[in-house]
């Protein structure tokens, strides 16, 4: 936190007590009063600071986790939680890391907007995206270790085309609607509450840009969270040799 005013600092309260923690660092090169502050009770706070000719400024937070521990917690979550492993899906979805509706509090595997429970697009590809991304900062083996189960499994060659013509291509949905091939009821919840078909088969061959870029982010995020993986292992195997 920094600080300027023509008067001095008087004193300072916080509220709830505690909830965080102020120390009084050195004046900045451009004179302004600087702080540490850490927080120590989750939700709001704010601290009012009162200056020497009886000026009141009030300032407002909101004390979250660290961002290393939300990080971890957002891997977690998206690899347990919403790690749909179902083999008898229809749609042939697993295992991956799919939509979550937090709500409900359970994984979402029908909507009358096929890409949200079809593992692709802007909806159904942001799960498993942000699981893979995390691996760039905050590497974990057993996350990896699903994440590779994905890949294998279901994105190389189902979601993104292994051969063909079209080999390298980018299905828009998995989750898709077919009168006959699947069982009456296969239909999803609209936004209004009414109930539709699930989409048409016809999405689930378009193709879009957007789709190979996000195949594109999850080589990275895997490929250079599996190498730092690598890397710990072999520093703590590693011995001193006599």
């Amino acid at each position: 936190m920094f600080l300027q005013y023509a008067n001095a600092v008087k004193s300072m309260t916080v509220e709830p007590a505690g909830a965080i923690t102020i120390q009084k660092d050195e004046f900045t090169s451009g004179k302004w009063n600087a702080y540490t502050l850490r927080g120590r009770i989750w939700g709001r706070a704010r601290i009012s600071i009162t200056y020497a000719d009886g000026l009141l400024q009030t300032i407002h937070y909101m004390v979250i986790k660290p961002e290393a521990e939300a990080v971890a917690d957002m891997g977690h979550f998206l690899t347990t939680n919403q790690w749909f492993s179902e083999d008898n899906d229809p749609f042939h979805r697993a295992p991956s890391v799919i939509t979550y509706d937090r709500e409900l509090n359970h994984i979402v595997t029908q909507d009358s907007r096929v890409w949200i429970a079809g593992l692709s697009d802007e909806g159904g590809a942001g799960s498993w995206l942000a699981a893979f991304m995390k691996q760039l900062g905050a590497p974990d083996k057993t996350e990896i270790d699903k994440l590779e189960q994905f890949v294998d499994g279901l994105l190389w060659g189902k979601l993104q085309l292994s051969e063909g013509d079209k080999q390298f291509g980018v299905r828009k949905s998995l989750f898709y609607y077919h009168r006959t091939r699947f069982p009456l009821g296969t239909t999803a919840m609209t936004s209004t509450g009414r109930r539709g078909p699930a989409g048409t088969r016809k999405r689930q061959r378009q193709w879009t840009a957007p789709s190979i870029i996000r195949m594109l982010r999850r080589r990275t995020g895997c490929y250079t969270g599996s190498r730092a993986i690598i890397t710990v292992s072999l520093l703590s195997t590693t011995g001193t040799g006599t």
